[in-house]
């Protein structure tokens, strides 16, 4: 029932201005897992192998509603901390990292940088911009005062978020929460990728991603490439137009924003937008 009903339910939360039953609903299913965290940490072998809820995710949804440290089942999350730490420095890890969680302050413990927790954002930013260019010649990031450091390192997208004072790793499910936070994903990922994009702004929360190839004819079989390209776009993109422009080719593909009045049905998460662009640089590589 619970797989069959899940996405009614997350539907119904969604639209419901029913706040009784929604805080009934609340209450409920924090003492469930509560229940379920102390039945899975009861045996830590498998607390630490194969946790009861898939890939922790119940400590990344703690996190997000900025449950406070001492109050996070301990013992999962000091597993969730070592997969992390295994994940940064390149050792094998056992539940993957995607859209993973931590407070910023054991995101720095984990970096060997605990000292910048009681820094400001701007140091922080600074400290680590100097650690992670000096490893990763492909780092690239966005920087919004006092409130995020978005950037991309060993080419996976991450996000500090100073007003909340939680990291998130490896973004793919998570949304843009304004157009600020979208064009600093945009810029991140056309100089990850060295491409030449323009961003058309057609009407209310919806853009058009303009790419510019000065040099098409150096792309084989450039025809039915620019054609499986368009195609392979379709799939995460309403339009997808392309036209020559002396001898350039300029490709352009609509991305609805969070100004959109739709965004809560169409909302593009981070992976969509990575796809794209990935789809992009395939055609440029060629």
């Amino acid at each position: 029932m619970s797989r069959k009903y899940s996405e009614s339910l997350s539907k119904y939360l969604k639209r419901s201005d029913d706040l009784k039953s929604v805080n009934y609903i609340a209450k409920e299913f924090l003492e469930l897992m509560r229940q379920k965290c102390e039945n899975c940490m009861k045996y830590r072998i498998e607390c630490a192998l194969q946790p009861h809820c898939e890939n922790r995710k119940y400590i990344n949804v703690l996190i997000d509603l900025q449950v406070k440290p001492g109050d996070l089942p301990a013992f999962c999350y000091t597993q969730h901390k070592r997969n992390i730490e295994n994940y940064l420095k390149g050792k094998p890890y056992i539940v993957e990292v995607e859209d993973s969680k931590l407070y910023l302050m054991d995101f720095l413990e984990l970096l060997g940088e605990k000292k910048l927790a009681k820094k400001s954002p701007d140091k922080i930013c600074d400290a680590l911009e100097l650690k992670f260019s000096r490893k990763d010649e492909k780092f690239f990031f966005q920087i919004e005062p006092n409130k995020s450091f978005i950037y991309i390192y060993e080419g996976r997208l991450n996000k500090i978020d100073f007003e909340t004072g939680i990291v998130t790793l490896n973004l793919q499910n998570e949304f843009p929460i304004d157009e600020s936070e979208l064009q600093d994903v945009l810029n991140i990922l056309e100089s990850f990728y060295d491409l030449n994009l323009l961003i058309n702004v057609e009407m209310l929360g919806w853009w058009y991603l303009e790419f510019k190839f000065d040099d098409p004819k150096r792309i084989k079989n450039v025809n039915k490439k620019i054609e499986e390209t368009r195609n392979a776009l379709l799939k995460h993109s309403s339009h997808v137009y392309y036209y020559n422009i002396k001898k350039a080719l300029h490709l352009l593909i609509d991305l609805k924003t969070p100004n959109h009045l739709n965004w809560k049905k169409i909302q593009y998460p981070i992976s969509r937008i990575l796809k794209i662009f990935n789809i992009v640089n395939e055609l440029l590589r060629e």
